[in-house]
């Protein structure tokens, strides 16, 4: 039975839009004195429990906080006249980015671009310590502007808070790291990298990474391979090596294995776009903590002056090698500079807090130095001379120590801010050879392989049978009569990714 629509002072009901899951609905509203159409989250009960309601007004609190161009706007919160909880937002007539990718896969640079947007949005509530925890396609909108738009901080957490104060944590299972299904944390910015990436690959595939076209998905067996499976691969021929990586890394098994910060997911996306030579994509984050003297030397702010309320605007880019070949933006345009860290952005007080409208940027502007006297010329090239001999003194050494060193396996495209060191998996395994006796009703299987590590896992599987995981390369297992058993292996590294994208051949007793 349909429940009548909540009344809200000065807001003339249209539709119901969404029941959003939990305990609220989002209905669709005229906001009469404005004339504008608000999206209007509602508890859906009368009676709710306190700390449902404590939860609901602190997203409210949360999604006003944090003003970002891909952050959902908050307009504002009050009671509807039964006395539940509101939120007022603003109305993103699009459909989310679940609905949207389920008519099929969007295209790779359109997602590269929305993870390097969304994601800054998301550095911007670290920024603010603060984690989302719940980051889905279903999480995000499509804004009036065709942009993308984070929201639902239902879930979201005070880093910096009190850890016994949070209690339940509801996640959604198919986006959520193996961290956050079986353990007691809270979370970290890690966990917001894994689900980020999650959400990409599922926007790249048209499903979460660990469902399978065709089987259970259900709660409990998608845990399981969560935990268990080694993050896939995507399989889209369109797909770059470098972006499957980046993906890769973000998806690891531990926390520590990925990319520590957002902003370094962020520039792994960049990477990505530089290579593939498509428009990159920048990073608007609104820092509501960091002094501008802490900004990383790739971040380009603040905005608005000292005195602005919401903190400085900074915009992060992939680190360039040479001059961006661009065109040019209108130089008359008093609004359009380009602002250098450290600099006030005076004449910009008028627009919003945190935001940034800049030119394409054609050259590095470098402020000219005092001419140099004939003395300072002659220092500077004794000097240069000095260095120049240093350099090939060194290029000299390290050619005669290659000559005498194994060769090494050929690194990751440069193009990428991926550390290849930092990856357990950057030389793979070789194929793996099963070999298995048997001793009465007792069959031991064991198996090698080429490039094997020491914190090398494996999973295992008896054709047409039992499955299990090993940390050794070998397993014992019991044979109920004397016809033959054969063993396929994968080997899993540390970080949770599979050695290969098929089981070995099997190995038979």
């Amino acid at each position: 039975m349909s429940r009548p629509a909540p009344t809200i002072a000065g807001h003339v009901h249209l539709r119901l839009l969404s029941s959003a899951g939990g305990y609220g609905d989002v209905h669709l509203y005229e906001e009469t004195a404005l004339g504008r159409r608000v999206a209007v989250k509602v508890i859906r009960e009368l009676e709710v429990g306190t700390d449902a309601v404590r939860r609901f007004l602190a997203e409210a609190n949360t999604m006003a906080k944090l003003e970002h161009p891909n952050i959902v706007r908050v307009y504002g919160s009050g009671r509807t006249s039964d006395g539940r909880p509101y939120i007022a937002m603003q109305y993103c007539p699009g459909d989310t980015y679940e609905r949207r990718v389920a008519g099929g896969p969007m295209s790779v640079a359109e997602v590269v671009s929305t993870g390097v947007r969304v994601g800054s949005a998301v550095e911007t509530a670290h920024r603010a310590s603060l984690l989302h925890r719940d980051i889905k396609p279903a999480n995000i909108l499509k804004t009036p502007w065709g942009a993308p738009g984070l929201t639902d901080f239902g879930v979201a957490h005070q880093m910096s808070g009190d850890e016994a104060d949070s209690g339940d944590v509801g996640v959604s299972v198919p986006w959520s790291p193996p961290e956050m299904l079986y353990t007691s944390t809270n979370g970290s910015p890690a966990s917001d990298v894994y689900s980020l990436a999650a959400t990409l690959w599922h926007l790249l595939v048209g499903r979460p990474p660990f469902w399978l076209p065709t089987g259970d998905n259900g709660t409990m067996a998608t845990m399981s391979r969560i935990r268990d499976l080694p993050s896939p691969r995507t399989h889209r021929s369109d797909v770059p090596e470098s972006l499957e990586r980046v993906l890769r890394q973000a998806l690891s098994k531990r926390p520590e294995q990925r990319q520590q910060s957002m902003a370094a997911f962020i520039r792994d996306l960049q990477a990505v776009e530089s290579e593939q030579r498509w428009p990159v994509t920048e990073s608007v984050v609104t820092d509501l903590s960091v002094p501008v003297a802490e900004i990383p030397e790739n971040v380009v702010g603040p905005v608005g002056g000292p005195s602005a309320a919401h903190g400085s605007g900074t915009v992060m880019r992939p680190r360039m090698t040479g001059q961006v070949d661009t065109a040019a933006a209108d130089p008359q345009a008093p609004q359009r500079t380009q602002l250098r860290p450290g600099s006030s952005g005076a004449g910009g007080s008028a627009r919003p807090p945190g935001t940034m409208v800049r030119p394409r940027v054609t050259h590095v502007d470098v402020p000219p130095g005092p001419e140099p006297t004939a003395t300072g010329r002659n220092r500077h090239r004794l000097v240069a001379a000095g260095i120049a001999l240093l350099l090939v003194a060194i290029v000299l050494g390290l050619v005669l120590l290659r000559r005498g060193s194994t060769p090494a396996s050929s690194p990751p495209s440069p193009s990428t801010s991926i550390d290849s060191g930092h990856l357990e998996d950057a030389v793979p395994p070789g194929p793996v050879a099963v070999k298995g006796s048997r001793s009465g009703n007792e069959v031991t299987f064991s198996w090698d392989y080429s490039a094997r590590q020491a914190a090398d896992e494996f999973r295992w599987r008896v054709v047409g049978g039992q499955s299990g995981t090993s940390k050794s390369p070998t397993v014992k297992l019991s044979a109920a009569n004397d016809a033959p058993m054969c063993l396929q292996v994968i080997v899993v590294r540390a970080d949770g990714t599979g050695a290969a994208r098929d089981w070995s051949a099997p190995g038979c007793a």
